[in-house]
């Protein structure tokens, strides 16, 4: 049974009544990298350091574990695009310390001098790790050559060089302004009593604060847009990747088929042509990105760095004809499949919390349920004209790491 609740000051609360010893929560802001203004990127990323590293009542980052970690509950916090949250999972009678736990660190983060250089310090360490490690550095490639000169081409972390900027009044601005109840969203599944958490999140003053504005039109993508990083690796890596335009569920549950065939697994097509055949590649993956507007489908492959221009044909000319070769039978198996991962993932209390989070901070209730009802319904046709409609030999985003 789910339940949904706005707060006076904006805030919105839904639960998802399960029978269960636990709970999944997920509290956070419609506030990601994508709205950090210009010359202040990765301060929303800032915040997921802050939130964890300790708050007014919990002044150290072993006292915000500690509440709930002593009844073997876990706490993380994470940065997206979109959205900036704080997640756990708990025994339900937990559920008063966890809510504590979640709005203190929300609202009430220690942003002192101290803990600001020493959060800048260990965010530069983590873009290094990231510099270093094709795979994590690849996502950020790829994401440039995409959405080139949007915002969503950022990266979440920031730079070494932006990060020192920031100043004091820069975190604090960005805190009242982002950090609001009309731009809050909480979501608690398992064994939660609904008027029980509207009783304890209404205890915290909030201000309800302004409605988020649309980000920028997205461009589209013309022509090869083409991104390189030179990081002096041993390997190279490619990665090719197709925009969706005006996305809706519908399109969701396609991608997520289209994706199966084409390159998510040792069947995929461009596995089977890369790798298989022709001894190309030492891994192959690929995936999508779902946002409020837009998606991209896009495919990653770790190889030598000579090999990087015939694997670049061969997965255009494989995208280009996926739509030919899907076939019913093939489109009945990956439905079944995908709709049966996908009951499985969210019989996880704090992963459904996480699809419901994700839902409300685009806009939309009951998403797991609608896209559910969208994968068993999709028809052939459909598929096949998405995929031709994505998949052009001429236009599509190419980032290389060599």
């Amino acid at each position: 049974m789910e339940n949904i609740t706005i707060l006076n000051n904006g805030i919105t609360i839904i639960t998802k009544y399960r029978q269960s010893h636990t709970v999944g929560l997920v509290a956070g802001v419609k506030y990601g990298s994508l709205h950090d203004l210009e010359g202040k990127l990765g301060l929303a990323h800032f915040f997921e350091h802050l939130m964890v590293s300790g708050s007014e009542k919990r002044p150290s980052m072993e006292t915000v574990f500690r509440d709930l970690e002593k009844s073997g509950g876990t706490v993380q916090a994470s940065t997206g695009k979109e959205r900036t949250y704080i997640y756990a999972n708990f025994l339900s009678e937990e559920l008063p310390t966890a809510i504590d736990v979640a709005m203190d660190c929300l609202i009430n983060p220690i942003m002192s001098d101290e803990s600001i250089a020493r959060e800048k310090e260990v965010i530069s360490k983590e873009i290094t790790m990231s510099e270093e490690t094709i795979e994590m550095d690849m996502h950020q490639v790829i994401s440039e050559s995409l959405y080139k000169g949007h915002p969503l081409s950022r990266p979440i972390r920031g730079t070494r060089d932006s990060i020192k900027l920031f100043t004091r009044e820069d975190i604090l601005n960005a805190h009242n302004a982002n950090y609001v109840g009309s731009n809050m969203i909480i979501c608690a599944v398992g064994e939660v009593n609904h008027d029980e958490l509207v009783r304890l999140v209404s205890l915290y003053n909030l201000q309800k604060g302004g409605v988020r504005e649309s980000y920028n039109q997205i461009p589209q993508i013309e022509g090869r847009v083409f991104t390189e990083h030179n990081r002096n690796t041993k390997q190279g890596m490619i990665s090719i990747g197709y925009q969706v335009r005006d996305m809706n569920l519908k399109k969701e549950a396609a991608v997520m088929v289209i994706d199966s065939i084409l390159g998510n697994g040792p069947t995929s097509e461009i596995f089977k042509t890369v790798r298989t055949k022709h001894a190309l590649a030492y891994g192959i993956k690929s995936g999508y990105e779902f946002y409020s507007t837009v998606g991209d489908w896009r495919v990653f492959v770790l190889c030598q760095k000579e090999n990087i221009p015939q694997i670049e044909e061969l997965v255009i000319e494989e995208c280009a004809n996926i739509s030919h070769r899907i076939s019913q039978e093939q489109l009945e198996l990956l439905k079944s499949k995908i709709a049966g991962q996908l009951v499985i993932s969210n019989e996880s209390n704090l992963e459904m919390a996480k699809s419901t989070f994700f839902s409300m901070t685009r806009g939309r209730r009951n998403y797991h349920e609608e896209l559910l009802h969208e994968i068993k319904g999709l028809d052939l046709e459909y598929v096949k004209r998405l995929a031709s409609e994505i998949f052009s030999r001429e236009n599509y985003a190419i980032g290389v790491i060599r």
